[in-house]
């Protein structure tokens, strides 16, 4: 059955008791699409910033462990400020390393 949308619109509790299928295909693309627009909007939106996190703030904004961090750093994928005893790291730094790698695929 096919319910136009307009109908949708001025009805959604018709939308509690619906049923959809989706190819996998179709679900991952549409995933993928809107994992692009989101991290597009967030690095286009933003603007640069020089503000210093800590690594655990950095790990917090990358969705990363500390291994991974170190690692990272380690690779030169990072350019962490040492002050005293302590890393820190620009979140402008981190913001152009999300953007070019767009999280790991080199394009």
């Amino acid at each position: 059955m096919i319910i136009p949308f307009e109908i949708l619109q001025q009805h959604p509790e018709l939308t509690d008791s619906m049923q959809f299928v989706i190819p996998g295909k179709d679900l991952r693309e549409f995933g993928e699409h809107i994992a692009r627009s989101v991290i597009a909007g967030v690095v286009k939106d933003e603007k640069p910033d020089d503000t210093l996190l800590s690594s655990e703030q950095t790990c917090q904004y990358l969705g990363i462990s500390k291994p991974t961090l170190w690692a990272m750093d380690n690779r030169g994928d990072t350019n962490p400020i040492r002050l005293g005893n302590s890393k820190k790291y620009r979140l402008c730094d981190l913001r152009d390393m999300i953007k070019s790698k767009e999280f790991g695929r080199n394009k």
